[in-house]
């Protein structure tokens, strides 16, 4: 054959008339019931017409170097796959309804030759389809691949599907569509002379609307460029592990997300998801580049779960992103992973700088994509420290200009003070972790009950069978005692109470909870009432009672500033340290 592309259409008979193999670097048999069912209503539709003939669209294939074979299928494995499944279950119907051999013979010529099947499947699935053509229940069928599970699944829809196709006339009628299968349905075959020229087809193809992801193309080139059986053995298995690694944790868990973010740390420049696979193609030349990339993710990943689960990447605990990780921040993550090769304690530096960063962020309502775009250029500049960089080296790589975290800072200060527990969902959010934050910062000075900032920002639960514990926001004062209050639902009108402390006083006068809030377990609640303390609590919280409830006439507009202008100059204090700076804040409400 020339190197021109040999396209002609071939009818079911003639088609499986040759051998097929699904190439390794394929994905799984991956058709549902869904997609099952649709190409076999298609074909009994056909079958019930008229027509002359059925055209059941186009696969690619290429030339095959293996002797044993005929072609390579480089696309449309789903539906040739299904078809081949679709005749063994009809050949093991005939066969039972006692047909001849002359009546089985074409089927079975388009089934198998020399005791394999025509077509070679993905995912040691072609093992399965014979153990059935030879006896086996479906029950009994091993499903220890998914192309092995998704091929028994088709089994079963179309054992069904036949028998209420044809439940009057069994035998006869699935004789009669097995031979109008075979000879009146169609299916194109675009012959490549090569594996290269059919993959580059493919890829432009994909490009134009075929669902096949950037990972999955990705794959597919790198497996093609390895050569050894040990070597594609072994990428082969990092690649699998990685992708199921990876499976649960969603989509910044996802394998596309991985190289993403791998690949905008080596460009220092954002990269979409539909460019993906044409900014990783430079990393996949030849064998060496390939098995080194595959080393790259299989690494990659490994840290990312680590950071994921709230670990440094050696699998230490992180705190730093708890505060992040209650907003639903993320865009940090790709940084951190590019850092994941850094000692431990360098690690959590980063992690602390990049937390606080986001929070201020998410504080001063900073648009995502002015905080994302500089994300890529962090990622490339930590990336390039060697494994022994120390924290120095960090701020240096992200390089926090102080004009800019001031700017956002008196931002952020703006809005703190217009938020209103009656306020949007996001202002809530906002209120619940100041107040956590700052009773941390205040409980963590000589801590009683060792509780950690995500203990702070859980809510209590009820559930069935008990009271699931955690902290609740409290109005200090419940209701407005007149129009002239106008402040009822200002940050500093609120207070943290823990599930346990609440005896149901929420609603009475601020002065007549001085016993509920002065046995609290949060430090900032206790700081409300001049309630007697222990010598070692009182040293820490005289400091933070910038008002009390013990005279409740006292308990006010001032009052309400004081204690939010507290709450903030705790915050704010420990992010700017945390960011690496050294300036106070003009905390002034108008």
């Amino acid at each position: 054959m020339t190197d021109a592309p040999d396209i002609r259409s071939y009818s079911l008979l003639e088609f499986f008339a040759r051998n097929y193999k699904v190439p390794r670097y394929q994905r799984n048999y991956s058709w549902g019931e869904e997609q099952v069912t649709q190409l076999l209503k298609d074909l009994f539709e056909f079958n019930d017409s008229n027509d002359p003939f059925y055209l059941l669209g186009d696969v690619i294939a290429a030339n095959c170097q293996d002797k044993d074979f005929d072609f390579d299928l480089i696309d449309g494995q789903q539906r040739a796959t299904t078809l081949v499944i679709l005749f063994s279950v009809l050949y093991k119907n005939l066969k039972a309804g006692e047909a001849s051999d002359d009546d089985l013979q074409e089927l079975f010529n388009a089934l198998k030759k020399q005791g394999n099947l025509r077509l070679k499947m993905s995912g040691e699935a072609s093992e399965i389809v014979l153990s059935y053509i030879n006896g086996a229940n479906v029950s009994d069928l091993d499903k220890s691949t998914p192309s092995r599970e998704n091929v028994v699944s088709a089994l079963e829809v179309i054992i069904k599907a036949l028998k209420e196709q044809f439940e009057v006339d069994s035998f006869d009628g699935q004789l009669k569509f097995t031979n109008r299968l075979l000879s009146k349905v169609y299916l194109g075959r675009l012959t490549l002379a090569s594996m290269d020229q059919a993959t580059e087809f493919f890829e432009r193809v994909n490009n134009r609307g075929v669902k096949l992801t950037s990972a999955e193309l990705l794959k597919n080139r790198l497996l093609q460029n390895i050569v050894g059986d040990a070597e594609y053995e072994w990428a082969a298995d990092r690649w699998d592990s990685a992708e199921k690694g990876l499976m649960n944790k969603s989509k910044i868990g996802s394998l596309e997300y991985l190289l993403r973010q791998m690949r905008q740390a080596d460009l220092g420049q954002k990269v979409q998801d539909k460019e993906l696979f044409k900014k990783m193609e430079p990393l996949v030349k030849d064998e060496e580049s390939c098995l080194r990339l595959i080393d790259e993710i299989s690494t990659k990943q490994q840290a990312l779960l680590q950071i994921l689960d709230n670990k440094t990447p050696q699998g230490g605990p992180d705190p730093f992103p708890e505060g992040t990780d209650f907003f639903g921040f993320t865009q940090a993550i790709g940084v951190k992973l590019a850092g994941s090769h850094l000692s431990p304690d360098t690690y959590l530096h980063l992690s602390k700088r990049l937390a606080a960063r986001s929070i201020l962020s998410l504080l001063a309502s900073e648009r995502s994509q002015s905080f994302e775009k500089q994300t890529p250029g962090w990622s490339q500049s930590i990336k390039g420290l060697g494994a022994s960089a120390g924290v120095a080296e960090v701020d240096s790589c992200l390089n926090f200009q102080e004009e800019e975290i001031r700017q956002l800072f008196a931002i952020a200060w703006q809005m703190f003070k217009d938020l209103k527990y009656n306020g949007t969902p996001g202002q809530i959010k906002r209120i619940r972790y100041i107040l956590a934050k700052a009773n941390h910062l205040v409980n963590e000075i000589a801590p009683e009950h060792n509780y950690s900032l995500k203990d702070f920002l859980t809510t209590s639960k009820k559930s069935k069978r008990a009271l699931l514990p955690g902290f609740d926001i409290d109005h200090i004062y419940a209701q407005s005692p007149n129009e002239g209050l106008q402040h009822l639902h200002n940050i500093g009108n609120l207070t943290l109470l823990h599930s346990t402390d609440n005896s149901g006083a929420g609603a009475d006068e601020p002065v007549d909870k001085k016993v509920v809030y002065g046995h609290s377990k949060a430090y900032l609640t206790k700081a409300l009432t001049k309630f007697e303390q222990t010598p070692k609590v009182e040293n820490v919280i005289a400091q933070y009672r910038v008002a009390a409830i013990d005279d409740n006439v006292t308990w006010g507009t001032e009052a309400f500033e004081a204690r939010a202008s507290m709450y903030w100059g705790l915050v704010a204090t420990s992010l700017i340290q945390d960011l690496g700076f050294d300036f106070n804040l003009d905390l002034k409400f108008d």
